[in-house]
């Protein structure tokens, strides 16, 4: 299922991902601390699907799994059991930021709405002056 472009439903970001993704110039890299974090434990949803005593149908699973392995980007030590405040992203269908296997596709598209989202929250997400 990781390989399939629905898992890893991305629907936020973390401010602290967000601010990383602002000094990359939006671009994602590898081993620069990003990474996307399970709202939900997966095992849970494993579970929930697995331990029935009659499988659900293909059309049912695929739902149930789409609505259940939501994840955020977050930054490097944010991926734990209980995931930092976020701000939401529009990605109802799944299209942006859509699973690779461990990664993720990052093009235009997110880039646009990263910076887009940072721009409309950049003074929320301003280091603090020190």
């Amino acid at each position: 299922m990781s390989a399939k472009p629905f898992a890893w439903h991305v629907v936020g970001v973390t401010e602290a991902a967000l601010r990383k993704f602002h000094e990359l110039n939006y671009r994602y890299e590898a081993r620069q601390g990003l990474t996307r974090a399970h709202l939900r434990p997966r095992i849970e949803t494993v579970r929930e699907l697995l331990g029935r005593s009659e499988p659900r149908p293909q059309n049912e699973f695929i739902e149930y799994w789409f609505a259940h392995d939501r994840t955020v980007l977050c930054a490097r030590g944010e991926n734990k059991a209980i995931i930092p405040k976020y701000i939401e992203i529009e990605n109802h269908d799944g299209s942006l930021f859509s699973s690779t296997r461990i990664a993720w596709r990052h093009g235009k598209k997110e880039r646009e709405v990263l910076e887009a989202l940072y721009n409309r929250l950049s003074e929320l997400l301003a280091p603090p002056h020190g």
